[in-house]
């Protein structure tokens, strides 16, 4: 029973931890959390959370927690080498799976390792860490400490982080995803009854056209060349029309009010809105990245790589083509064939040409 109590004692408040992983959303606060409620679970005397570059398979700055920050700066310039978790290698890492540290060195070797020298100033002994990832990609180190004349991590403290870490790693992949998505803005929708009455619009349109004014974009899409790209307020938006299908979930929004609220689905009536509903318009509006939307738009004519950043830059720079070539460090002669290729590739003729098509200023073919 004695046996049964503890164990209840140690994986009750998993739940609380799993809470503060994915509902804190800044990441300091969240990792403060995290090492103070498994702090009352757990005995120990400081923690470090280090962020791992997946590419290059590198650790960088992050979290200490009842140390100095000082400290992960040493670790990182120096005596991470010396680290028996780094020693034993990425072949030998597994991803969410807690480790001791006496499980990878004894007490003699470690004491004759210069690693010895880091773990006094922190200080501790005794580490139970675990490498936490997302989808078989490594994403941080979090290590937890005891000090000198404690005991040692159990096997049941290395089952807990071993439970912790993959939803640590979930959390920190979604992390990295919604910061990527939210610097570019992600794209909101609209739609417009046939009227030209603006009938929904989701939470990111509102916060990408606040100030503007949608009659104007409205007027502006039903132009017979209605282009890719708006301007409003001297601010640049991609568009993109898409057409009213019948599983659309936005129907209810294109239909007349006495139709929409009628309970016979089918009757003539509602066919007929939805008829009109065919006539609605329904948008996908993002801010307009310069740069990024240019390399990629230009990818698409099968520019290569130095073609892309050489068109890009002819587009955004201004630069006459002698300085366009000296900030691209080749010949001006270099320059031109360069640009030829990009006219030709692009089915322009000149830098006006290319601007305009590129930006949707131009349709294909007109």
């Amino acid at each position: 029973m004695s046996a049964d109590h503890d164990d209840q004692n140690l994986w009750g408040p998993l739940g609380a931890l799993l809470h503060v992983v994915y509902e804190i959303d800044d990441r300091e606060r969240m990792l403060t959390r995290l090492f103070q409620g498994l702090r009352e679970v757990l005995r120990f005397s400081s923690g470090v959370f280090l962020g791992i570059d997946a590419q290059r398979l590198q650790l960088r700055e992050g979290f200490a927690f009842d140390c100095a920050d000082s400290t992960l700066t040493a670790y990182l310039e120096h005596y991470a080498a010396f680290d028996p978790y780094v020693l034993r290698g990425p072949a030998n890492f597994r991803i969410n799976q807690s480790v001791r540290l006496s499980e990878l060195i004894d007490d003699g070797a470690l004491g004759r390792s210069a690693f010895i020298d880091f773990m006094q100033t922190v200080p501790y002994r005794h580490a139970l860490a675990a490498v936490c990832g997302y989808r078989g990609r490594p994403l941080a180190a979090f290590c937890i400490h005891r000090p000198p004349g404690q005991p040692d991590f159990t096997t049941e403290d290395g089952h807990l982080i071993s439970a912790l870490a993959p939803h640590l790693g979930r959390s920190l992949a979604l992390r990295a995803w919604l910061a990527h998505h939210s610097a570019r803005e992600s794209s909101g929708l609209l739609a417009f009854d046939e009227r030209g009455q603006l009938v929904f619009r989701d939470v990111a349109a509102e916060r990408l056209l606040e100030g503007h004014d949608v009659v104007e974009l409205f007027e502006i899409l039903t132009r017979k060349e209605s282009p890719s790209m708006v301007v409003l307020a001297d601010q640049h938006y991609g568009v993109e029309r898409l057409a009213w299908q019948p599983s659309s979930l936005l129907t209810r929004f294109m239909l007349p009010e006495e139709s929409a609220g009628t309970s016979a689905l089918m009757t003539r009536e509602v066919r007929e809105a939805l008829g009109k509903a065919e006539r609605g318009m329904i948008v996908r509006l993002r801010r307009f990245e310069q740069r990024h939307d240019l390399c990629q738009r230009l990818r698409r004519y099968g520019l290569s790589p130095r073609e892309v950043r050489i068109a890009e830059q002819a587009i955004v720079s201004h630069l006459s083509n002698a300085d366009l070539a000296d900030r691209q460090h080749i010949s001006a002669e270099t320059l031109k064939s360069h640009l030829r290729e990009v006219y030709r590739k692009t089915q322009t003729r000149n830098r006006r040409e290319l601007i305009l098509k590129v930006l949707g200023l131009k349709r294909d073919g007109a």
